[in-house]
């Protein structure tokens, strides 16, 4: 569910969208994100029906699940660092292996193809 200030920017954006050209809408298959572009909608133009794509769904960070902000900085100090700008989050990598921004944009890239 949207936060006010969520909603409140998700009539900002209906209120921009609505001076664009739109031909295709992708959505995530979030609530949130299904609510904003409800939200949008109602404040702006009708947008052509949107296809909720899988791949679109947020980054998966693995072992940082169900971890608080405080949490992953004592136990992983560098690697929030350079999540949070101390370097290049595309090039974090976790314990398990894994790049979450990159296979974010592996995932999501189908979208724009």
């Amino acid at each position: 569910r949207l936060s006010e200030e969520g909603a409140r920017q998700a009539k900002e954006v209906g209120k921009f969208l609505a001076g664009l050209k739109i031909d295709t809408v992708y959505v995530s298959p979030l609530a949130r994100a299904q609510q904003t572009l409800e939200i949008a909608e109602a404040s702006g133009r009708r947008l052509p029906p949107a296809s909720v794509v899988q791949d679109l769904r947020e980054i998966d960070l693995h072992e940082w699940e169900g971890m608080l902000k405080k949490e992953i900085q004592l136990r992983y100090p560098e690697l929030y660092n350079q999540w949070r700008g101390g370097g290049s989050p595309k090039d974090v990598l976790l314990e398990s292996g894994v790049y979450p921004i990159r296979d974010l944009w592996a995932r999501a890239s189908g979208v724009w193809k």
